[in-house]
């Protein structure tokens, strides 16, 4: 199986991301560099010409439609097929009649328009009546007989009138007024009737349609004064509206209607300058960018951005790489943080060319999130680099203006200087709504610099800035147990829970090997503060000394902090060399157990490191003075713990604290000088054997490590008054000289095996020579 070099295993999934990013900037396809709100420095024209729809125009359109359309009414004819058989029965009446006398006087005076109309004339005599009903019968039978019957005739004139129908008033209004759709009974073909002649009031005035269909009417031209008479007072409402019908002729109609298009040219305005954009404008400027283009895909000009925007992703990722090969080790670490830190970036920076067009600053919360996970996970400064990328290659893929790039940087970048310690989550909130109050700031400056109009849309997106840091606040809250398990992130509040007392490899430490546990609480507290001074991770040392002895557990007998006071010692029985490899496996010990509970590799490091390869000196002399006598050779290097030598500040600090307080124990009564001398000669004993050699820690930060932990011993080991009668109590509690217990007691601070370290051992043989 060919395996490839590490190079290639870091740069291929890179390569790989940078693709990805530009593929998903689009580069074919130029976003739209406008949105809701915008305030354009200068006057919008259009590029190419292009046609729009105008939705205005064609809803006014189809409005006027709705309002044009005749409203329809449904006709149901029977009162009037009722008023023409009336009038056939009463025409029969008269044409039967042999003479004038045989006529009832109220049949005929309903036949008289001038009697009905009530005309102050003189009556008529008797001899002219009798002629009129002469010539009217005979015209009545005349008509009959040319039209086959009377009733012919009247239906030939009146059922036109009644297909038709009357209506007293309309019945709608604020439409067609004009003309009405009629509707017959048999739901047949509707017709389309003028008004005029369907309103009863108008029929039953002379010259109406009704009268001059009667006058046209060869038959009944003779009689149509009369038979008007009869019938002007008798017509009947037979038309009602039908809504469910009008509204389906509405609909049908407004259909008919077609799209009405605007055609712009070259040249054209499509926004003003200063004035900020409403979704009229919006609408334009999509239509026409999507115009222009096509055209530049006509003319194979999209070409040279398609490759230039490649190579700008390209060069973007190798100065970010670059920067990160020589400053940021910790991301190529693991593949595991090192694939999920391209996932997110080529998911995000995408992502925010995406949501730019929506008018909340959405793009900013994606661009937060790269850049909060990246600061947490692999530094500030990375994370500042990678918030100049980001906001970079927005702006490039956007072509907008500088003002885009001063908002995403500065909110970014406030983000990240203040993301230094959090130790709470409220602690994200607020550094979120300080960005919130930055983008706010920015927008504002910003839109003084391109002399936009103070008015309320400068206040919405104002406020829209704000709300995108606040949203990303509240999201990076509820994601960060996710963040510190996908990157392997050591966060403020992961360290506080694992610094809780109710762990339960500390609990295990506590029961098991009490004094190791002692130890260790006074070993956080010299390294906290030591590294505050430095300006390192003072709460990452601290929770690592809790836990960086939890191997001695495992044989707690083996460390003289958790042996009984006069109890024998059980390094006095073993060999040398038997009792450095029981003193070395506590550091492999706590390894396994660091990893059995889950522990974080920085934790698991500062374990693995605290000893770097220093030397068990206890041990190596009394080898070499075993192998003097019996003229043998001892390896050093069988001596000294596997290491490796620490490889951050926060190691080396967790060394020296641990050394410091082991070998501060073994002085009887310390003074700050002998303090001070004791950490300064535990300082240049592992500075000259080397242990500092692959951290990067300066000399400037040496000296202000010693000064904390001589500062922090003085403060532990301070005097206290003696109350009267304490000096006698001890003078009786002192053992007599040359018992065993005296004996035990003075040799005690000079050999201590199995104190868990070289510390104890390496000050006393630089101090004073050991006894022999």
């Amino acid at each position: 199986m060919v395996r490839l070099p590490r190079f290639w295993i870091r740069l291929l999934p890179a390569l790989l991301a940078a693709v990805a990013v530009w593929w998903g900037l689009r580069p074919w396809n130029p976003p739209l560099p406008y949105r809701l709100g915008d305030v354009p420095t200068r006057d919008l024209v259009a590029r190419v010409g292009f046609s729009l729809a105008d939705p205005r125009g064609t809803q006014q359109a189809r409005n006027l439609a709705r309002q044009n359309t005749p409203r329809a009414y449904r006709n149901q004819p029977q009162p009037l097929i009722q008023v023409r058989q009336e009038l056939l029965q009463k025409l029969r009446q008269l044409t039967d009649a042999n003479s004038w006398e045989e006529v009832p006087p109220a049949l005929w005076n309903e036949f008289q328009p001038h009697a009905q109309a009530g005309a102050a004339e003189e009556p008529p005599t008797r001899e002219q009546e009798e002629e009129r009903f002469e010539q009217f019968r005979h015209h009545l039978l005349q008509a009959a007989r040319k039209s086959g019957s009377l009733e012919q005739a009247l239906a030939r004139v009146l059922q036109p009138l009644e297909r038709q129908g009357l209506l007293k008033a309309l019945q709608h209004q604020g439409a067609n007024r004009s003309e009405i759709y009629v509707i017959p009974p048999d739901g047949g073909q509707r017709l389309r009737v003028p008004v005029s002649r369907v309103l009863i009031g108008e029929q039953s005035q002379e010259g109406s349609w009704l009268h001059r269909q009667l006058k046209n009417d060869p038959a009944l031209a003779p009689v149509a004064d009369a038979l008007f008479a009869f019938l002007r007072h008798r017509l009947a409402e037979t038309l009602s509206l039908d809504r469910a019908e009008t509204l389906r002729l509405e609909q049908q109609a407004a259909r008919r209607v077609p799209d009405r298009i605007i055609h712009y040219q070259p040249g054209q305005l499509l926004a003003p300058a200063l004035v900020p954009l409403n979704e009229e404008h919006l609408e334009l400027l999509r239509t026409e960018h999507r115009a222009w283009v096509v055209r530049l895909w006509q003319q194979g000009e999209l070409w040279p951005r398609i490759f230039g925007l490649l190579g700008c992703v390209l060069g973007v990722l190798l100065l970010v790489g670059a920067y990160a090969l020589r400053r940021c080790p910790q991301l190529w670490k693991t593949r595991t943080r090192y694939l999920a830190f391209l996932v997110l970036a080529t998911a995000s920076i995408p992502a925010g060319v995406y949501l730019y067009a929506d008018p909340w600053r959405a793009e900013l919360v994606p661009v937060l999130l790269l850049v909060v996970v990246t600061a947490l996970a692999f530094g500030r400064q990375f994370g500042l680099i990678v918030a100049l990328a980001a906001s970079a290659l927005i702006m490039l893929a956007l072509d907008t203006s500088a003002g885009e790039f001063l908002l995403l940087l500065g909110v970014t970048g406030t983000v990240v200087l203040l993301l230094g310690q959090v130790r709470s989550r409220m602690r994200l909130l607020q550094i979120s709504s300080i960005a919130a109050l930055m983008a706010t700031t920015i927008t504002l400056l910003v839109a003084v610099v391109e002399y936009a109009p103070m008015d309320r849309y400068l206040v919405f997106r104002a406020l829209h800035a704000a709300l995108a840091p606040l949203a990303a606040g509240f999201l990076l809250t509820g994601l960060l147990p996710v963040i510190e398990r996908v990157f392997d992130v050591l966060t403020d509040l992961k360290l506080l829970e694992l610094g809780d007392n109710s762990h339960p490899l500390l609990q295990q430490l506590i029961r098991r090997a009490p004094g190791t546990y002692n130890h260790s609480i006074h070993v956080a507290a010299l390294a906290e503060a030591a590294a505050e001074a430095i300006g390192a991770r003072g709460l990452l040392v601290r929770v690592g000394a809790y836990f960086h002895d939890v191997g001695k557990m495992v044989e707690p007998k083996y460390f003289i902090e958790n042996q009984q006071r006069g109890a024998p010692n059980c390094h006095d029985t073993l060999a040398p060399k038997v009792s450095t490899l029981a003193i070395i496996a506590h550091v492999r010990d706590g390894v396994v157990l660091a990893q059995q509970h889950g522990l974080p590799e920085p934790i698991i490091d500062l374990i693995r490191q605290h000893h770097g390869t220093t030397l068990v000196r206890y041990f190596y002399d009394r080898a070499c003075r075993q192998a003097q006598e019996e003229d043998e050779t001892v390896l050093e290097e069988e001596y000294r713990y596997p290491g490796p030598r620490p490889q951050t500040k926060e190691a080396a600090i967790l060394m020296l604290a641990d050394a410091v307080e082991s070998a501060s124990r073994t002085l009887k009564e310390p003074t700050p000088a002998q303090l001070a001398n004791l950490v300064e000669i535990i300082a240049s004993d592992k500075l000259q054997d080397g242990q500092f050699d692959e951290c990067d820690l300066t000399m400037r930060q040496l000296d202000l490590i010693k000064a904390s932990l001589v500062k922090s011993l003085v403060a532990m080991y301070h005097g206290r008054v003696k109350y009267p009668g304490q000096e006698e109590s001890q003078a009786e509690r002192q053992p007599p000289p040359g018992t065993a217990a005296e004996e035990s007691r003075s040799r005690e601070p000079e050999s201590r095996p199995g104190s868990g370290g070289s510390e104890a051992e390496t000050t006393l043989s630089l101090v004073r020579s050991p006894k022999a």
